[in-house]
């Protein structure tokens, strides 16, 4: 239900003002959650603005530590940006950082149920390499969709073994640069 409601908030804000930059978006969720939101629970979000044009990645980040990665020539980058998440605290101005991009870049965003994901001895995904064999594994001719196929199939085949009723969502979004 907590999701739901942050979508709503999240199309709300948005519609009202297309043209706002990632971190003044985070910040206007964030003065609109603080008073929504139960003593405890909070919202992790990071805020992508693609610009094709200029070939730029602004990005801004609510305490979401599932980093966006940039993928280039075969070696992958964490795009860290940080931020407190949304709904702890009135007041909050979220920055936003800048990446230029190149074509054939492909960027990952992800949620945490994928680098959090435990295999039978409760390691995660994150403390293994094999995030980082299945993406150095794609080429320029391997699809967006594929590509988030292999990521989700790969996490949740290493979590599968885990009888936990705890249990994450698994969201990835793959971009390729042209």
């Amino acid at each position: 239900m907590q999701g739901a409601m942050n979508a709503v908030m999240l199309h709300t804000i948005s519609g009202e003002a297309r043209s706002l930059s990632p971190h003044t978006l985070m910040t206007k969720l964030n003065t609109a959650l603080v008073p929504r939101i139960e003593s405890g629970i909070n919202v992790t979000m990071v805020i992508g603005l693609i610009n094709g044009v200029e070939k730029t990645l602004t990005l801004a980040n609510a305490g979401h530590h599932a980093h966006t990665l940039l993928v280039r020539s075969g070696t992958i980058e964490p795009l860290v940006s940080k931020g407190m998440p949304l709904g702890m605290m009135a007041g909050i101005e979220y920055r936003q950082i800048h990446f230029p991009l190149q074509s054939g870049d492909v960027i990952v965003f992800m949620t945490d149920g994928i680098i959090e994901a435990k295999d039978g001895s409760g390691r995660e995904y994150q403390e293994t390499d094999r995030l980082h064999q299945v993406i150095t594994q794609f080429t320029s001719n391997t699809s967006a969709e594929a590509m988030v196929s292999a990521l989700i199939n790969d996490a949740t085949t290493f979590g599968a073994d885990m009888t936990t009723e705890e249990e994450d969502d698994i969201t990835v979004v793959v971009v390729k640069v042209l």
